[in-house]
């Protein structure tokens, strides 16, 4: 059972996310940068077999960079200050 907090809502997990989560993305964009949605698209390897996405710009972060390039990742993955 998940610990809820004062306001009803369950902590978030303090554990760092892992690198499996970050999305790489081109690295025509810049630290900060919001991805376009066509670009998420082309990360995550969609459409699905029925050519839907479900993919919103809104649930990923700006772009960070590391030792590998720019990435994003999804909000709910971690906390986002």
């Amino acid at each position: 059972m998940k610990n809820i907090g004062q306001f009803g809502t369950p902590f978030m997990d303090k554990r760092p996310f892992s690198s499996s989560n970050k999305i790489r993305v081109s690295k025509k964009y810049k630290k900060g940068d919001y991805v376009s949605e066509d670009d998420l698209d082309k990360a995550l390897k969609l459409p699905n077999s029925k050519g839907k996405t479900g993919v919103s710009g809104q649930d990923f972060s700006t772009v960070k960079y590391d030792t590998r390039g720019p990435y994003v990742i999804r909000i709910n993955d971690k906390l986002e200050r």
